[in-house]
């Protein structure tokens, strides 16, 4: 049997990803509020309205964030396709011996010694039961380990036997009568069924990996979750729906409508059904947690990695390779399509680039030299972080192993995205993505500038924050808060509820104190693990 130490609480984090702050309360043309699941929970709890994620605003460094509670110079964790080889997942990497993104698999090694939440939990109450269920199989890759006990997404070999198959969906559902016709909502069908017929009004993208296993519904998401609990009874569940993310990239975000010149694929209609139908997925599993008369003694966290904004048509991209060829300076793309590729032993600067935020891999003696030009020539940016910048921030790790970090980092302005160098998925997996000199005729042609929704910069650090907890004494109910708190906080206030000693590798701050009251604290200095620098 279980013991329970005094404070302990069954935890249930749920991350909506790519759900941006200001959705929370929206309304749109079909449901008088988007989010009444959200509005509900907060005000049976405590709302943080100035929540940030850390930077880049992005899936795999901001996951990491919320687990292990530290900044990017701890965990090294940079951005969703710079991984590299001797970390721990199976997804696209930049290294000093590859230099193309390409997969390649890797055992888990728990961060390099930095122990997430799982090891926590398992510290202070070895008996606990903790789960992982998620909608993005590499998230499971990255988070996953020894102390995880259950590890759930969709086309996974190694699921519980009670977990289902994935089967097809629309995504953002169906259309409503006077919503937009064009452009037509997406279909992912079941893996394996290429030839069924979608529903009307729906598109199937010609890519095999693109299904219900790569990309499940939030209702299969909660519904594995439901399982988990009656199975297996989680003490510390971490639960990612990623329909909201998904949507985002591929309808764009309605909050930014008002915006000029935004490409013409932005579907607002669609993304406001999916926030409804997420809010309602959620819903659900409140519901399940109070027919079982176990939501009274749980405690419930609502939050996301990132926000979403709309990007603008391809003629208003960005091109750092072309700014910087105008100032003498020949960088290549990471992509093994010639004739600008990276090629392994070239001794030459190169660069990434993933939607409003590009990175640069530079020797030490051009970055002063790269840095000014882009400052003085390239349009729309917002912030370029050279080492020293990201040191103060605790974005800096330095090179190490066979990782390669980038020793600048540009963030472009809200709505505003670089020119795509056919880097990325093109560079992975031909059979995932068209080739690049396609994708330059499409977007020319639609004026799609790579991606219709994207996320990165500080523009989409704004996310939501919200904690209930029934009648546990240091919760307040119905508080809104307006202090500014980051995500690496969550798991501090977790851990300190619980009445856990302090965990030394944490960088976020216990949020709650006496009474339920919020008190301001130092937040420690981020620490700088520098290794090989390059």
């Amino acid at each position: 049997m279980k013991k329970y130490k005094q404070g302990e609480r069954k935890t249930y984090i749920i991350n909506i990803d790519g759900m941006r702050a200001d959705y929370f309360g929206a309304t749109g043309n079909h449901q008088e509020c988007l989010t009444p699941t959200l509005v509900s929970l907060a005000k049976k709890g405590i709302r943080f309205t100035k929540c940030k994620d850390i930077l880049p605003a992005v899936t795999a460094t901001n996951h990491t964030a919320i687990l292990t509670s530290t900044r990017l110079g701890t965990h090294g964790i940079c951005g969703a396709w710079t991984h590299y080889k001797g970390l721990d997942f199976a997804h696209l990497r930049i290294s000093s011996q590859h230099g193309t993104a390409q997969m390649d698999y890797y055992k888990h090694r728990h961060l390099q010694g930095l122990p997430t939440f799982f090891n926590v939990v398992k510290m202070n109450n070895p008996s606990s039961v903790t789960a992982l269920v998620i909608g993005k199989h590499w998230v499971g890759e990255v988070l996953n380990d020894d102390d995880c006990d259950i590890l759930i997404y969709a086309g996974n070999a190694s699921n519980p036997d009670y977990v289902t198959s994935s089967k097809g969906h629309i995504l953002g559902g169906e259309r409503h009568e006077g919503d937009s016709i064009l452009p037509p909502r997406l279909y992912l069908p079941k893996k394996g069924d290429r030839f069924v017929r979608s529903p009307k009004g729906t598109w199937i993208l010609p890519f095999k990996q693109v299904n219900a296993d790569l990309i499940p519904s939030d209702k299969w998401i909660i519904d594995q979750a439901i399982q988990t609990i009656c199975y297996h009874d989680p003490d510390f569940m971490y639960i990612l729906l990623n329909n909201m993310d998904s949507a985002g990239h591929t309808y764009g975000s309605f909050s930014d409508t008002n915006t000029s010149n935004l490409n013409r694929f932005i579907n607002p209609d669609a993304m406001m059904d999916q926030l409804f139908i997420t809010d309602s997925e959620i819903k659900r599993f409140v519901d399940f947690l109070k027919r079982r008369h176990s939501f009274e003694n749980s405690r419930i966290i609502i939050t996301s990695d990132h926000g979403m904004s709309s990007m603008k048509e391809a003629k208003e991209a960005c091109d750092v390779r072309k700014v910087l060829a105008m100032n003498g300076i020949k960088i290549r793309a990471n992509t093994r399509w010639l004739p600008f590729g990276y090629k392994d032993g070239g001794d030459y600067e190169w660069c990434f680039s993933e939607g409003n935020t590009v990175y640069i891999y530079c020797r030490e003696d051009v970055e002063k030299e790269i840095k000014e030009a882009l400052k003085r020539d390239l349009k729309h940016v917002h912030e370029i972080f050279d080492k020293n910048e990201q040191m103060k921030r605790g974005m800096w790790k330095g090179s190490y192993q066979d990782v390669v970090w980038p020793r600048i980092i540009v963030f472009f302005e809200s709505n505003y995205i670089n020119m795509g160098y056919g880097d990325g998925a093109a560079a992975a997996s031909a059979r995932f993505q068209l080739q690049p000199h396609f994708q330059f005729l499409i977007a020319k042609a639609y004026g799609i500038p790579f991606a219709i929704g994207t996320h990165g910069t500080p523009s989409e650090q704004a996310v939501p924050l919200i904690l209930v907890s029934p009648d546990e004494p240091k919760v307040p109910t119905g508080v809104t808060n307006n202090n500014k708190v980051s995500v690496l906080d969550i798991l501090p206030t977790v851990n300190a509820l619980n009445r856990w000693p302090e965990q030394p590798t944490f960088e976020g701050i216990p949020l709650l104190f006496k009474e339920g009251v919020i008190k301001k604290k130092v937040r420690a200095k981020p620490r700088i693990q520098v290794r090989t620098s390059k």
